[in-house]
């Protein structure tokens, strides 16, 4: 099914049915052993429920970082992200009130963050991102129709300047 059909149907260009898109593959690194990474990003979506759109402004989001995340200050006065630090794939709208706000709304699991930290940062005018409501991912980690997250592209994420770093209570 096409996006626009897909769309008409369910007010998005993708869904994990009809047509999962281009994000029910995505090579996001390597391995150990040196094999491409693969990961599902669409599953992330309620009921794989995404849009791909264009940043037609400078953005900002909002992303909860661990304890162990490094950062840099870059020549330009920028933060940068540190050695084995980087700029994640997963983005909300809205920042977070609390870790327990944050961990809720956003389906966060307590072993992928203990979100600690909250990057505040732009997305460049012209990225390709993807959109659409969180899925759950079980217990109280609801995410939900109402709780819009952002989807980066490996090579999106070098479009990602970190404006600030705020710690999370």
């Amino acid at each position: 099914m096409t996006p626009e059909k897909t769309k008409a149907l369910t007010g998005y260009e993708y869904n994990a049915v009809l047509n999962p898109g281009p994000l029910i593959s995505v090579k996001d690194g390597v391995l150990a052993n040196g094999a491409p990474r693969i990961t599902t990003p669409y599953l992330t979506f309620l009921g794989g429920k995404y849009s791909e759109f264009i940043t037609e402004q400078n953005t900002k989001l909002y992303r909860a970082v661990s304890s162990n995340q490094k950062y840099i200050k870059l020549k330009n006065g920028d933060i940068g992200h540190g050695t084995g630090s980087y700029a994640g794939a997963f983005y909300v709208d809205q920042p977070f009130v609390s870790k327990l706000q944050g961990r809720i709304d956003a389906a966060i699991l307590p072993e992928w963050s203990d979100m600690t930290k909250m990057e505040v940062v732009e997305l460049k005018k012209g990225t390709k991102y993807f959109k659409g409501p969180i899925a759950p991912q079980g217990d109280v980690f609801l995410g939900g129709q109402d709780k819009m997250q952002t989807y980066l592209l490996p090579e999106a994420r070098k479009m990602v300047r970190v404006l600030e770093v705020k710690e999370l209570k």
